[in-house]
């Protein structure tokens, strides 16, 4: 989904057919934008009740009070992401099929709430 004027009205109506969260993924946009983007669209999240996940960026989750964050292998590392977070927020890993990464996401430190694998294929 872009980030556009319609991105609130979106979101809406992706709650409205069943979406249970909603993850904020905006990588070619400035700390500003991101917080902004985040603001606009997290009224409408907690109005029907889904938590907002914000991608990559802790800064902004935590700016937001978001309700959680999804990190990948190229962003802060998960038990950092944990420590700053707190434990009642959502943690989110990218796994990317890696064994060691997906035992790590279980590490008491970072309890994860769930993981991203990528591709799966039979």
């Amino acid at each position: 989904v872009y980030a556009d004027a319609t991105l609130p009205e979106r979101v809406e109506a992706a709650i409205q057919g069943g979406t249970t969260i909603v993850q904020l993924r905006l990588k070619h946009v400035s700390t500003l934008e991101y917080i902004q983007w985040a603001e606009c669209i997290q009224p409408i999240c907690r109005r029907y009740g889904v938590p907002l996940l914000i991608d990559d960026r802790v800064d902004v989750a935590l700016a937001v009070d978001a309700d959680g964050v999804h990190v990948g292998k190229d962003d802060m590392p998960p038990h950092i992401v944990r420590r700053l977070i707190g434990p009642n927020k959502l943690l989110g890993v990218s796994t990317y099929g890696d064994r060691e990464r997906i035992l790590r996401t279980f590490d008491p430190e970072v309890r994860a709430d769930y993981l991203g694998s990528g591709a799966v294929f039979p």
